[in-house]
């Protein structure tokens, strides 16, 4: 017996008793990504979310798969432990390269595009992003406790905190506004649309800052990357011979 799914093709050979399944799919590309992640702190760990094939992790040379089904879509490493990372979205788990996880305890109902941002410069400091922006100064404790710093409450697609000052913390919302706070560090934390993003960001959008000059920004939406170099406030095409595709950093 065959069996062709979305995981690829498996072979059972025991009489039909549907017991002995074994996978034959080398050479299929049949696993589709939603999200990936790298570990800033060991490079050679990354995983990612896959569309009903679990969620998948590569280290030391080698592929694992640590949970199965539609476990999570995004997928996040912190600053503090390689070994831990981070299902923001359905599940919202920290988990470990070798098993147990923990509930990351957001207080607001997580989807599909639920979103996380760590910084350097503040370790134990992390932001939580779905309608609104969420802060936690405790991100190692189990679970973390979070607080609102924002009133967006429209479905966020992107969220960057600069390399070079936590307090500057960008979001591009699914109707193309763009976000800057200049305090999200600070007790009274708030956001400020600063501009329209150029082109749709309704399916996808990335955003990211220029560590050695925080002022230059790029944001990748619709297909294109545009460069700002004031902030977020104006934005230039500057994509101009790359293929039209949707470019999603890897966080």
């Amino acid at each position: 017996l065959f069996n062709a799914n979305d995981g690829g093709v498996w072979i059972n050979d025991d009489a039909g008793a549907g017991v002995k399944w074994k996978p034959v799919s080398d050479g299929l590309a049949s696993t589709e990504n939603y999200h990936a992640g790298q570990s800033p702190i060991k490079k050679d760990r990354m995983g990612a979310g896959t569309q009903d094939n679990g969620e998948l992790y590569y280290d030391a040379g080698g592929w694992y798969t640590n949970r199965g089904g539609d476990y999570t879509a995004t997928y996040a490493f912190d600053y503090q432990n390689s070994n831990m990372f981070y299902y923001p979205s359905s599940n919202s788990r920290r988990v470990g390269v070798t098993g147990g996880s923990q509930n990351l305890n957001f207080p607001f109902t997580t989807d599909k595009n639920t979103l996380m941002e760590f910084t350097l410069l503040k370790k134990n400091t992390a932001f939580a992003a779905s309608s609104d922006v969420w802060k936690t100064d405790n991100l190692s404790s189990n679970p973390p406790s979070w607080t609102k710093i924002s009133s967006i409450n429209e479905s966020i697609k992107a969220i960057c905190s600069s390399p070079s000052d936590a307090n500057v913390v960008y979001v591009v919302t699914s109707s193309g506004k763009v976000f800057r706070s200049d305090n999200a560090l600070g007790t009274s934390a708030s956001f400020n649309q600063v501009s329209t993003a150029p082109a749709s960001t309704t399916s996808k959008a990335s955003i990211a800052v220029i560590k050695a000059t925080p002022n230059i920004v790029y944001m990748s939406c619709g297909s294109k990357v545009y460069r700002s170099p004031d902030k977020g406030v104006t934005w230039t095409l500057t994509s101009t011979g790359l293929p039209a595709t949707y470019f999603n950093k890897m966080y």
